[in-house]
């Protein structure tokens, strides 16, 4: 599996050892590069999970089995309209863009598969509901 982070900060990086633990528990081959923003050297031991670093969108390999795209939400739109032809698969972070003027649509992702994180554990409608399931039990 070939796979691209837009943004290797705390959330990246987490993203980063979740997919790297996984595939190494599956036994499948995995190459993680990373499109950064800052010059900043991360820290070693996520480094030593990236095979390669870019910090410009045109000079990144054009056939990732997924972008995961974790940058500052003021970057996602530009990051997924500079990648959509990279890749057909996208995991983008909450929130999805800093404007509702903005869309999945316009970024040129119809066609292609995106997941938006959306930590529900915490929002009243989920923690409503753990509640009346433990009333239940």
């Amino acid at each position: 599996m070939k796979v691209l982070f837009v943004g290797v900060g705390s959330i990246g990086t987490r993203h980063l050892n979740n997919i790297t633990a996984v595939c190494k528990e599956r036994g499948i081959p995995l190459e993680c590069h990373a499109l950064r923003h800052g010059t900043r050297p991360l820290p070693e031991e996520t480094a030593a999970l990236l095979s390669r670093q870019f910090t410009e969108a045109a000079a990144t390999d054009t056939d990732y089995d997924a972008v995961f795209v974790t940058n500052p939400t003021n970057r996602h739109y530009d990051a997924i309209e500079s990648l959509k032809d990279h890749t057909g698969c996208f995991f983008i972070e909450n929130p999805i863009f800093e404007t509702s003027r903005r869309s999945l649509e316009t970024a040129g992702l119809v066609g292609k598969k995106a997941y938006i994180a959306a930590p529900m554990r915490w929002c009243g409608t989920f923690m409503k509901l753990r509640e009346l399931v433990k009333e239940r039990e």
